[in-house]
């Protein structure tokens, strides 16, 4: 413990009357770095400072090991503005010293400045290394997307590092959540001359992003090594792809996730809160009553510590399970106050995925009676407005509109689809069409419920200008995309036979989606068959 560590330099100093040296320094602050002890950290750069140990105004470069070891322990103890102006004091950088500044930089999410920052490096002189590109990667898939990572990738294969381990396992997780395809990924993957159980499981992760469960399980059968992380992957994996045409029989992906959290807690490997959190999910796709009874007592048993996350996902095995008794008991029983938005919303969000839209309306309204607009969320506004549109409200759509643009929730990705979603479905396509074409944050699903708003009114046309101006923006389809769109072939004016032949064939050869049953039976009713 760094408190530790700080009595004996003291036991150090008086005692035995020895100086400390650079490695002490280094030492005391890697403590205070683990422990995150900013306080304990300010003091011993202080001592550092007075013994000319570090670099400090009117006393000339200090050791750079302690100057690096300084910057580390002020970024990681969420102390940025005195990592950068320590940085600012130095009078000797390697590169050590910029990366230190640059993971601070992406980990608080300033991602233009972390390139400025990069530019000022290179600028100096100063090579950049695996660390440099990995930081980099992270801020180009949080900030910028796919244009900017691959101008990264390509910095890698022109300096020579796109063999580092690091920069591949940084690239192999930056393709698979803002690739064009999965062979982008794989060719990654492939090209490595190292792998470690990070590249397995990266790879792992992006086949069940694109949906590929299949591909994702041969790589866990595959994999010559995996931790805990891997099985988590595996079964959050199953979770995501519950729904829609990728996994045709839910059920039978939650029974797959919960015989891995078996063989998991079998094999003895950690238990986290993402583990628990992913069985309860399991469980409530599985909707066994049995299983889920079980799977709560051992919650209990293991004494997995109450958080928001596993009672909200406790409440919702139960509601689906058929144990609505229990599932109320534990929003009753809720502990977390400053959460309390979040048993709400699974109470909400339970009844809307029953199709229950009456009562979820009603929940809603008791929420609001009984506490209020302030715990009105991003995501409660989504599920209201969903359940505005499932039951063709749309003065009370209307309404929810104009409170998401008085609260300032409008410019949230999830409301607004939710709004486009809530117009398309209410008739008020003209609302939908001017909302989606004012949006200032588009992302996938708000051009899938555009289509969707289209598809309802059967404008196939409408539809498929879309599906061109998503080509020329190069933003990547998915399942759903595709059969909103080959649906949509059916509603044109034109013949448009081959052009949705050419869409069909386009998903595997070009976009490496498989065709579910679901895309098969909407080509054949193009064909007219």
């Amino acid at each position: 413990p760094a408190a530790a560590a700080a009595a004996l330099l003291a036991r150090m100093r008086l005692r035995d009357a020895l100086a400390p040296t650079e490695y002490t320094f280094v030492g005391l602050l890697t403590a205070c770095a683990r422990r995150g002890n900013p306080r304990l950290g300010a003091q011993v750069h202080a001592l550092a400072a007075k013994s000319a140990h570090c670099s400090c105004p009117g006393t000339g470069p200090g050791s750079l090991l302690v100057d690096n070891a300084l910057l580390g322990m002020y970024v990681k103890c969420g102390r940025l503005g005195d990592a950068l102006r320590a940085f600012g004091g130095m009078e000797r950088r390697d590169v050590s010293s910029w990366n230190a500044v640059l993971a601070g930089l992406v980990e608080l999410g300033r991602h233009g400045e972390a390139f400025e920052l990069f530019g000022e490096m290179r600028a100096t002189g100063v090579r950049a290394d695996g660390f440099s590109l990995s930081a980099l990667l992270s801020a180009a898939g949080e900030g910028f997307g796919h244009p900017v990572g691959e101008a990264v990738h390509a910095l890698s294969l022109k300096s020579g590092l796109e063999m580092d381990l690091s920069v591949g396992n940084a690239l192999i997780g930056f393709y698979a959540e803002h690739g064009g395809s999965v062979e982008d990924m794989v060719s990654v993957f492939q090209g490595m001359p190292v792998k470690d159980v990070i590249s397995w499981t990266g790879l792992l992760n992006g086949y069940m992003e694109f949906g590929l469960v299949n591909m994702a399980l041969d790589v866990f059968d595959r994999m010559p090594q995996r931790n805990f992380v891997t099985y988590n992957a595996v079964l959050t994996g199953f979770c995501q792809n519950r729904e829609g045409v990728r996994v045709t029989f839910a059920k039978k992906a939650g029974l797959r996730g919960l015989g891995l959290f078996r063989q998991m807690v079998e094999d003895g490997l950690e238990i986290s809160d993402v583990t628990v959190t992913g069985a309860l999910n399991a469980c409530a796709i599985a909707a066994d009553r049995k299983v889920s009874e079980q799977v709560h007592a051992f919650v209990i048993k293991c004494g997995c510590g109450s958080t928001p996350w596993i009672d909200a996902a406790l409440i919702d095995m139960c509601i689906k399970c058929g144990r609505s008794g229990d599932a109320h008991l534990l929003f009753e029983q809720w502990r977390h106050q400053e959460s309390f938005h979040i048993a709400w919303n699974s109470l909400l969000l339970a009844s809307v995925r029953d199709g229950e839209y009456e009562k979820a309306l009603s929940t809603f309204l008791q929420m609001f009676r009984s506490s209020g607009l302030g715990f009105i969320d991003e995501f409660m506004l989504t599920a209201a407005l969903g359940v505005c549109g499932a039951l063709g409200f749309a003065e009370l759509g209307k309404q929810m509109h104009s409170f998401a643009a008085k609260s300032g929730l409008l410019d949230a990705c999830g409301v607004g689809n939710a709004i486009i979603s809530m117009y398309g479905k209410c008739g008020e396509l003209d609302d939908a069409v001017s909302f989606f074409e004012r949006m200032t944050c588009r992302d996938l699903v708000s051009w899938n419920a555009m289509i969707t708003a289209y598809l309802l009114h059967r404008q196939g046309e409408e539809i498929l200008d879309i599906w061109g101006q998503m080509e020329r923006l190069g933003i990547r389809p998915d399942s759903i995309t595709f059969l909103l769109v080959i649906s949509a072939c059916s509603h044109t004016s034109s013949d448009c036979t081959d052009q949705c032949r050419e869409l069909f064939l386009s998903m595997s050869s070009k976009y490496g989606i498989e065709p579910a049953m679901e895309h098969y039976a909407a080509f054949v009713n193009v064909l007219g068959c």
